[in-house]
């Protein structure tokens, strides 16, 4: 079932997204995951309840200043947090009525769960015919280079439908739906982190092209009268010389 809601901005990313499926969002530290993460589940709330468990820092003072930073006690009341479910715990959660349609695991090379783990839950609850088993995994992760770090984690990207690659503020994403225009996450902090490469970059332009500014509306001029010239007349009467009667062009009383 697709998903409306989406801002044009992230429609243009991920594209024409469906109600489940499992997607990865990597990068280095402090490039802008979480921050991009959270603005992806404020355009996706009113799907459901959300799961986010936070294996590598738990309720500590991050997540803390997380959740002051973007009011998510308010703007995401259907937000939960957990430090941690072993696989069995997870699956079991999951397993329940009235389980969250989304689940974002942060980071996978925190949580312990391996490539059968995360096999199981995509054959479980992904692409199922009822409610339960319709759900949306969002899985962050490290890097080495630029992939995902460890075997397990390259296996998550390989059977993700977003791949989802977050550097200097900036998310790139392939993805199955369409869309794939990189998503800005902080326009200040992106330009200033990529420069002269920004345009192009980030914003596809060819290079050395700059993003042209807007022109500026030009009023329309008023229209000015033209003035009377003096060798024209001004009425039916020409005058040849002052000194002369007037000669009429045609008569006055002609019948």
């Amino acid at each position: 079932m697709p998903v409306d809601g989406l801002s044009p901005e992230m429609r243009a990313s991920i594209g024409d997204i469906e109600d489940t499926f499992p997607a990865i969002i990597y990068g280095g530290s402090g490039n802008g995951k979480t921050n991009f993460v959270i603005k992806l589940l404020l355009e996706l709330k009113h799907l459901g309840d959300i799961l986010y468990i936070s294996y590598e820092e738990a309720h500590g003072k991050t997540i803390q200043d997380l959740i002051i930073r973007h009011n998510l006690a308010t703007q995401l009341p259907n937000l939960r947090f957990s430090d941690g479910e072993t696989s069995e715990e997870l699956f079991n959660l999951l397993k329940r009525k009235q389980s969250p349609k989304i689940i974002v695991i942060d980071s996978w090379q925190f949580s312990g769960l391996n490539n059968a783990d995360f096999e199981k839950m995509f054959k479980h609850f992904l692409f199922g015919k009822s409610i339960g088993r319709r759900k949306m995994f969002f899985v962050i992760s490290h890097i080495k280079g630029k992939e995902p770090d460890g075997s397990s984690a390259l296996n998550v990207k390989r059977l993700s439908h977003i791949k989802m690659y977050v550097e200097k503020y900036v998310m790139f994403p392939i993805s199955r739906f369409g869309g794939n225009k990189p998503f800005v996450i902080w326009e200040e902090g992106a330009r200033k982190a990529w420069g002269e490469d920004y345009d192009h970059k980030v914003l596809e332009l060819p290079k050395g092209k700059k993003k042209p500014k807007p022109k500026a509306k030009k009023l329309p001029k008023e229209k000015e009268e033209p003035a009377a010239q003096e060798d024209e007349p001004i009425t039916n009467i020409v005058i040849d010389n002052p000194a002369k009667k007037p000669l009429f062009k045609e008569p006055l009383n002609a019948n």
